[in-house]
């Protein structure tokens, strides 16, 4: 795990001492690769690549960056982790007899296998999770790329007279020609979801590179200073392929035993490592799969972590100490108070130099932290949820438009404001959510009942200023398929690699520790994309399959539980111990500073909050989110 910089300059075009910016550019992701660093210089002065190295596999100097490829023709920076690059590395040797390797690390591996089989080949045939930069210096061009997945970032654009790119936008801020223009769009996908999805970014002329994603930079792209293409070398298989069931009582037993043995081949590959892996813990059914299995393949017991919160109601800390105890790892617990939440908040515009607004953001830096004292590398649990049917909007969603559809529009509107009305004021915490019913019942369709789930501020609530609500970007929907398999897919491939990855990967970094995710080794999301509906779902509740492959390794009673999440209790403290905090922000000063926001709608808000009328924290914590970050990158 590292972080990556660097920059082209167009022909006949020069930059005040280029050599000296990347120099910056990667001193700015010193918190990605606090063990070494490296810059590169093509002779002709035009290309600058940098690397920061957090050493995880070959701990040698032979494994620095930015690397050249034997033949001296391909250079490098990467920023990941290739988990079958052993078996790359012997299909290498034995093609190629005579290759010298130079060191163990899979860097190499990945030159020699581009090298040898061609960029698109070789991308076909890596398992990992990965962003770099190629320079092809024969060709003269440059490649970007990202895992298939999107667990690794990647953000480019041209400032100036230079294309530059970087894993986070921090280090593009070092740059000459950096602009704090926001895009106005971006802005908008914000608010409505909570995040910025790719491939844009919340600023002008800067984007993100799309999970699957090569781009290739070609010479006269770069006399033009245009965009280069996009390409996509893996997507998610469609859902006509599906896996057959057997009938009658032997029906999963198939699709089980591969489903256990593609998790157990990815988790074997992702305890490799020249360092301590640990793993972490929440006491769900994702986490306690990643463990069990892990425990299953190490000789030693396992080093799990876990956050808990004295509110009952959002800790699941009692069940990770029991799956712990069970499984007999080697468990660290950390408890959260409102106090530990205060002190995280300020910190997270820098963590995030890009707006996000998920407050389980608070703990993952909590959990990424308490476990960087003890180990360099964590697994994680994340990415069961949108393989298997895990959200309570893929179990209920599609289920309200086919309940209520026959209801004119205008009488599922009362319907949703009665039920808001109902279950709006006085609620316990644990209920807050029922609210997002109350917006379901309007929906005509699966589509529009999962965009009313997924959606934070409506268009309707007035909340932006400037040129109004521009969020033209739209989530990905099949419509060929079943309305859970749609509302997985776009999980997957939306919500998943622009919230959820994030989250996780700048709460590690910013800590140096590097997270891996089982779940998400391409083979078995391959599989999972064709796993039936059916396996999925039981009456009550999704991830049906997963938890039978678990119930192998854990007693019932640890598994089939209601589903909690990874939350914070953000309800009651925005109303207490952050409100001052949420006071001073949404005033009317510091609202003024940009004028994007109304502010008669914030307040609507922040008073029924108060009052307990409603549960706005998320939308409120959207407000709160932009605002702090706004006064530290925004103007």
């Amino acid at each position: 795990m590292c972080g990556i910089a660097g920059m082209v300059l167009r022909d006949g075009v020069g930059c005040s001492d280029p050599a000296q910016i990347v120099e910056k550019m990667i001193t700015a992701l010193a918190h990605r690769g606090p063990d070494d660093q490296g810059i590169w210089i093509d002779p002709q002065r035009r290309i600058f690549l940098g690397h920061r190295r957090l050493s995880i596999i070959d701990l040698s100097q032979s494994g620095h960056q930015p690397m050249m490829s034997s033949d001296q023709r391909y250079v490098i920076s990467y920023n990941g982790e290739l988990y079958n690059y052993k078996e790359i590395r012997e299909q290498l040797s034995q093609n190629e007899p005579g290759l010298s390797w130079r060191s163990n690390s899979d860097t190499e591996v990945m030159l020699e296998a581009i090298r040898v089989w061609g960029l698109p080949n070789a991308l076909r045939r890596f398992v990992g999770m990965f962003a770099f930069a190629l320079w092809d210096i024969e060709r003269q061009v440059l490649f970007l790329a990202r895992d298939r997945l999107g667990e690794k970032p990647l953000y480019y654009g041209w400032l100036g007279s230079a294309f530059c790119f970087a894993s986070e936008l921090k280090a593009l801020k070092r740059t000459p020609g950096w602009t704090t223009d926001l895009d106005n769009e971006s802005v908008s996908l914000f608010f409505r979801y909570g995040f910025v999805p790719a491939p844009k970014s919340i600023f002008k002329n800067i984007q993100k590179l799309e999970p699957g994603c090569c781009l290739e930079l070609t010479a006269p792209e770069i006399r033009t200073r245009s965009f280069p293409q996009r390409k996509k070398y893996w997507d998610l298989p469609v859902s006509g392929n599906q896996v057959q069931l057997q009938s009658a009582d032997h029906r999963y037993q198939d699709i089980e035993s591969n489903l256990e043995r593609l998790l157990l081949q990815s988790v074997k590959r992702q305890l490799v490592a020249d360092v301590p892996v640990g793993a972490f813990l929440s006491g769900g059914v994702d986490s306690s799969s990643v463990v069990a299995f892990a425990q299953e393949l190490s000789p030693r017991r396992v080093q799990t972590y876990t956050v808990s919160f004295h509110e009952k109601a959002y800790s699941e800390g009692q069940y990770a100490r029991a799956v712990a105890q069970y499984l007999g790892t080697d468990h660290t617990e950390l408890y959260v108070t409102a106090g530990d939440a205060i002190d995280v908040v300020p910190q997270l515009p820098e963590i995030y130099d890009e707006p996000l607004s998920d407050p389980s953001q608070i703990p993952t830096f909590l959990v990424s932290r308490l476990a960087s004292r003890y180990v360099k590398v964590c697994l994680s649990g994340d990415g069961g949820d949108e393989l298997f049917g895990g959200y309570n909007r893929h179990m209920w969603g599609p289920r309200f438009p086919k309940w209520f559809g026959w209801l004119p529009a205008s009488g599922r509107r009362r319907f949703a404001d009665a039920a808001l009305d109902l279950w709006g004021r006085n609620t316990p915490p644990a209920m807050g959510r029922l609210q997002k019913v109350g917006d379901v019942f309007p929906a005509a369709n699966p589509r529009e009942a999962y965009l009313a789930l997924i959606t934070h501020w409506k268009y309707e609530e007035h909340l932006l200023t400037k040129d109004g609500d521009l969020a033209t970007l739209q989530p990905p929907w099949d419509s060929s398929c079943d309305p859970r398999r749609s509302m997985m897919r776009t999980d997957t491939s939306w919500y998943l690699p622009d919230d959820i990855l994030v989250k996780l990967d700048r709460a590690s970094m910013a800590v140096s520790l590097e997270t891996r995710v089982p779940f998400l080794d391409h083979d078995l999301v391959e599989f999972a994309s064709q796993i039936p509906v059916a396996a999925n779902f039981g009456l009550m509740r999704g991830k049906r399959l997963l938890r039978r492959v678990l119930h192998k390794r854990l007693p019932k009673h640890l598994v089939d539980r209601p589903k909690m999440g990874f939350g914070l209790p953000i309800d009651d403290w925005l109303r207490g111990p952050l409100r001052d905090w949420v006071e001073d922000l949404i005033s009317p000063h510091r609202l003024s500073q940009h004028g994007l926001l109304q502010r008669e709608a914030i307040e609507r808000k922040w008073l029924q909050h108060l009052s307990r009328e409603r549960d706005w924290s998320i939308p409120l914590w959207d407000v709160l989110i932009f605002q702090a970050w706004y006064e530290k990158h925004g103007q």
